[in-house]
């Protein structure tokens, strides 16, 4: 790890990312951490990358909170054949424990779920993250186009 703890995050005034203006749209604080480490993509990272595995990624882990209360995880993984000795191969300039302290649930706490995301840029996987939410905390709402 290039940090041995998780760093902490405040929004800035223009807020950089969808969670940063989700918060500030609800009038609440917005705040998050992270941790980065190089690693190797699994077969699953891999596959949703398009990449091979065991090639080397940028693996952040991110807690995010809204008032001081976390509210979701984020692991993001990154290939560094694209963002090796970037600007962006260190994410939030710098870089775990588990989602049930993090999170602050208590034991036997209800499911969870994890959301698959997938960045590109110009048909290229920049970025693939999963996103660990505590259910009791949020209400999934999606739609899908019907033709």
């Amino acid at each position: 790890m290039r940090h041995g703890h998780l760093r902490d995050q405040r929004i800035a005034t223009e807020p950089p990312s969808p969670f940063a203006r989700d918060a500030a749209s609800s009038a609440r604080v917005g705040t998050w951490q992270h941790e980065s480490a190089h690693g190797e993509a699994d077969a699953d990272t891999a596959r949703r990358l398009g990449i091979g595995p065991g090639e080397p990624v940028m693996v952040t882990r991110y807690v995010f909170h809204s008032d001081g209360e976390p509210i979701q995880i984020s692991y993001s993984r990154e290939p560094l054949a694209v963002t090796g000795g970037t600007s962006v191969e260190w994410p939030e300039d710098g870089p775990a424990p588990d989602e049930v302290r993090d999170l602050r649930l208590p034991p036997r706490s209800p499911m969870m779920f994890v959301i698959a995301r997938t960045y590109y840029a110009d048909g290229v996987a920049v970025e693939t993250a999963d996103i660990v939410v505590p259910s009791d905390r949020y209400e999934l709402v999606y739609r899908t186009p019907v033709r």
